[in-house]
């Protein structure tokens, strides 16, 4: 059952994915047939963000929620997707330590394109490095998707604040078997 609170959700992340409003994709060709106004105007955005390639998730490390996740490209055991943050989580000490591992992996990943050593954001102060390796090491990072299904992952990198990289811990597991 499609509750208000996700047909909001769906709203806002249509607007920013398409920069149009849900009523706006009503009119979309699906399969090649325009949809029916209104009637098919949820199971077409639901469809969407349910295909293979495209799958709407919630980010949470330990119980707090992060942001959505809308899935967009595949390559190999990587996920690659767009997140957009929501602030609504109520522990404050896990929400400080997202701020410095995100603010931490977006460094990384500068450093990296850059071609220089990853070594200097490793001179942070020790409580920092703490909370990043808790972030690293944590087996608390969890994808739901629309279905209610959970799905554990690694600890996701951030390439920027709006882009996301995974992979689920099951495939990690796999490898080595």
């Amino acid at each position: 059952m499609v509750t208000a609170s996700f047909l909001n959700q769906l709203q806002t992340i249509s607007s920013i994915i398409f920069g149009s409003s849900i009523s706006h994709l009503a009119i979309c060709h699906h399969g090649g047939r325009p949809c029916e106004a209104r009637r098919d105007q949820t199971r077409f955005m639901l469809t969407q963000l349910t295909r293979d390639d495209q799958q709407y998730f919630v980010l949470y490390f330990r119980d707090c929620k992060l942001g959505n996740v809308i899935h967009d490209r595949t390559d190999g055991e990587c996920r690659f997707g767009r997140f957009v943050r929501v602030d609504s989580c109520e522990d404050s000490e896990s929400q400080e330590t997202f701020d410095i591992y995100l603010n931490y992996s977006i460094a990384m990943q500068r450093i990296i394109i850059a071609g220089e050593s990853p070594l200097s954001l490793f001179k942070g102060p020790d409580d920092q490095m703490q909370k990043i390796f808790q972030c690293l090491e944590s087996s608390d990072w969890l994808l739901i998707d629309y279905f209610g299904d959970k799905h554990t992952i690694v600890a996701p990198i951030f390439q920027t604040a709006e882009r996301i990289v995974w992979i689920s811990e099951k495939e990690i597991k796999g490898v080595g078997h």
